[in-house]
């Protein structure tokens, strides 16, 4: 197979898509109209903390909500650890 942006594998979007759309809306299985709700949280840890790398990128196309961890921040024992400017919501209008 043909090696894809910086040698990780032409397949890697399709398969972060397979991941993150297991999450939702579900019928639980075996007990008729029972419905259940399923959350997937990924993590992302690049090399150097460098999202610009094929598989944050990736990851970004595919979900709605990013929280971007601060290494600075967890040393000042600041948690969560999360950099609000480099952290994004696709949600914000159904926030208001």
């Amino acid at each position: 197979e043909m090696p894809g942006e910086e040698g990780y594998p032409a397949y890697l979007g399709s398969r972060l898509a397979q991941f993150y759309e297991r999450a939702g809306r579900v019928i639980v299985n075996g007990t008729g109209d029972t419905e259940g709700a399923l959350s997937v949280i990924g993590a992302v840890s690049p090399p150097g903390g460098d999202i610009s790398e094929p598989v944050s990128q990736a990851t970004l196309r595919i979900v709605k909500v990013f929280w971007g961890l601060d290494a600075n921040l967890a040393y000042k024992r600041h948690f969560p650890a999360i950099n609000w400017l480099t952290s994004y919501s696709l949600y914000t209008d159904q926030l208001s």
